[in-house]
């Protein structure tokens, strides 16, 4: 199994967007856009968990990230990542972080 995938799980708590440590954020972000989209009845109104790994993301990528998820009915609760950077810049637009 690939590591480097964009994937989406549904949990009891919600969905969990898995967003790879590599590649290009734009990218990743078209991919995701695109796999909303296509089912978009599914994802609407369900609440979003985004497991980062070590990638580093400032508050105005997890807010970008957050517009296209509210573009498509979907809010964002959590992000979840082992990187301080992204734990901070979430925590300061009020999203949950994964505990240490």
């Amino acid at each position: 199994m690939r590591t480097n995938q964009l994937t989406i799980k549904g949990t009891k708590n919600g969905l969990v967007i898995n967003l790879p440590e590599e590649g290009e954020l734009n990218e990743l972000l078209v991919q995701l856009e695109a796999r909303l989209q296509a089912t978009a009845s599914f994802f609407k109104g369900g609440r979003v968990a985004l497991q980062v790994g070590q990638r580093d993301l400032t508050r105005e990528e997890i807010e970008r990230i957050g517009s296209l998820l509210n573009a498509q009915g979907v809010s964002l609760w959590s992000v979840f990542g082992q990187s301080e950077v992204t734990r901070e810049a979430a925590r300061s637009w009020g999203l949950e972080t994964e505990p240490d």
